[in-house]
């Protein structure tokens, strides 16, 4: 029986390795030219999960380093804020006339999480200070 296995991201070699190492096959590549049931062809597979495994642990690497570059420079890192700027001016008011999160979170068509971190994130504003 033959089993073709649907390439990995960065090509057909990407899957096999744990795929293989489940169950104990024989796998013969027809694009890379090597076959398991040799020597070499175990040897090829290897370095293939091996350069495979050192890309991955790379890029997490980078994106890392980027992301706590980006920290430090004071961007700011992941999702952009559902309430910026004079929503916010508008929310903390609103919340220093005592109108309920629920209130505040309708009106301003967020969750009520939204408000609570909105609040937390700008205390001298909902206190009227």
């Amino acid at each position: 029986m033959v089993n073709i296995l649907p390439a990995g991201p960065h090509g057909p070699t990407d899957r096999m390795s744990p795929t293989r190492a489940a169950v104990p096959i024989a796998v013969h590549s027809l694009h890379e030219k090597f076959d398991t049931r040799t020597a070499n062809g175990r040897l090829m597979l290897g370095l293939f999960a091996l350069l495979s495994q050192f890309e991955r642990d790379l890029m997490r690497e980078r994106t890392k380093a980027g992301l706590e570059a980006a920290a430090l420079s004071g961007k700011r890192v992941g999702r952009p804020p559902k309430i910026t700027g004079d929503r916010i001016v508008i929310a903390t008011a609103m919340a220093t006339q005592e109108r309920s999160v629920a209130d505040i979170a309708r009106a301003m068509g967020v969750s009520r999480a939204t408000v609570y971190r909105m609040l937390a994130d700008h205390p001298s504003q909902s206190t009227g200070s």
